[in-house]
């Protein structure tokens, strides 16, 4: 065991040396260094020229949908979309337009749009869209997938925006930075994170006095 260990340290201990051999080589020589300079500017440029593109697209904002038509010109040219379908009256909608506000701003490489149930039926009925809210994740013109109510959330509307950001890191809508096998409550060792509330009565209004439950999903089937 102690050779075998002996061994091991060697070859780390080679393996440091040669890295610092090759760090003092590029330190040494004018031209490597001017190469890796000149890498990391075309790179920064690159990332400048792509981020102006999703900018003059409308990526970095959440940007409504008024109809079908709008839809197809909003989606084209962006390869990462997150799709909102949303109905005025329901609380839970309006909750999730808060988290996606934040996250459009901070990844701006995905576009994040909202498009109303009702005004679009033929992209509601297309995808199948039964549940409200339901986020539709699209990658270079194909849905990957749905996220749909807050099931995934614990079914409830406090949770945080890093959850929601961690969950559409997972699905390689968005890119995540951090830790994509373990979600950030548990990391912090928190519970479920607090949103800004929608008064009831607010939204009672809204529908003309009705009192219907709004702390579960709305189901649309039946148009």
């Amino acid at each position: 065991m102690q050779q075998a260990m002996l061994s091991v340290a060697k070859q780390v201990e080679q393996k440091i040396d040669n890295e610092m051999k090759a760090m003092e080589a590029i330190e040494n020589d004018e031209d490597a260094l001017e190469r890796i300079r000149a890498k990391r500017m075309k790179e920064l440029k690159n990332m400048q020229d792509k981020r102006a593109v999703w900018l003059r697209q409308g990526h970095g904002a959440l940007n409504e949908i008024g109809s079908d038509k709008d839809f197809f010109d909003e989606a084209k040219g962006s390869k990462k979309l997150v799709v909102h379908f949303y109905r005025n009256t329901t609380l839970r909608c309006k909750v999730l337009d808060e988290h996606l506000k934040v996250l459009a701003k901070q990844h701006i490489e995905t576009k994040f749009l909202k498009l109303d149930v009702d005004k679009c039926d033929w992209i509601v009925q297309k995808l199948n869209i039964r549940i409200i809210p339901t986020m539709a994740l699209i990658l270079d013109g194909k849905t990957t997938g749905y996220l749909r109510g807050f099931e995934e959330f614990g079914g409830t509307d406090d949770f945080s925006t890093e959850m929601l950001e961690w969950r559409l890191g997972t699905a390689g809508i968005i890119t995540y930075k951090g830790d994509l096998k373990t979600p950030p409550d548990q990391r912090k060792g928190l519970q479920q994170g607090k949103t800004s509330k929608i008064e009831r009565s607010n939204q009672n209004e809204a529908r003309g006095g009705c009192d219907d439950d709004f702390d579960t999903d709305e189901e649309i089937a039946n148009w």
